[in-house]
């Protein structure tokens, strides 16, 4: 949080809106780009290296579906000083959020199954912050999860 404000990124899974906390984001992947490259097409620019980046389709993880659809995209962020790409259903542009409409997650909840750090009171619904420090990967992460 800076100031006043909270800055997250919305992310759609499923039909429920979560948060990434826009300073732990490294890049936004279409996942489309990512699939060419997969194909055979050259890679884009911006592309992560995938022996690097462990990936967590969190589409998968929180609602079962594996299908990844055309607005997919892959979140890259920072975890623990390591990238961790989060595979999403959809991306909405970034949100600043009241300082008063930030609230942390109380310490009972704080576990390792819990990946919200977070939630923000943003218009008529909670918005809960994933938050990426919250995922427990190994020190030589590589690779893909689901």
């Amino acid at each position: 949080m800076t100031g006043n404000t909270f800055r997250y990124l919305p992310v759609s899974v499923g039909e429920q809106t979560y948060g990434i906390p826009f300073g732990s984001i490294k890049q936004v992947l279409k996942w489309s780009a990512l699939s060419a490259a997969q194909a055979g097409a050259p890679p884009a620019e911006n592309q992560p290296p995938a022996d690097e980046v462990t990936t967590i389709n969190l589409t998968r993880l929180f609602t079962g579906k594996t299908h990844v659809g055309e607005h997919s995209h892959v979140i890259v962020v920072d975890a623990q000083g390591q990238a961790l790409a989060l595979v999403v259903d959809r991306v909405a542009p970034v949100r600043d959020a009241e300082a008063s409409s930030y609230f942390a997650m109380p310490a009972v909840f704080s576990t390792p199954d819990n990946l919200f750090g977070a939630a923000v009171r943003d218009e008529n619904h909670l918005v809960m912050i994933i938050e990426p420090s919250r995922f427990h990967l190994s020190p030589h992460a590589a690779g893909s999860q689901s």
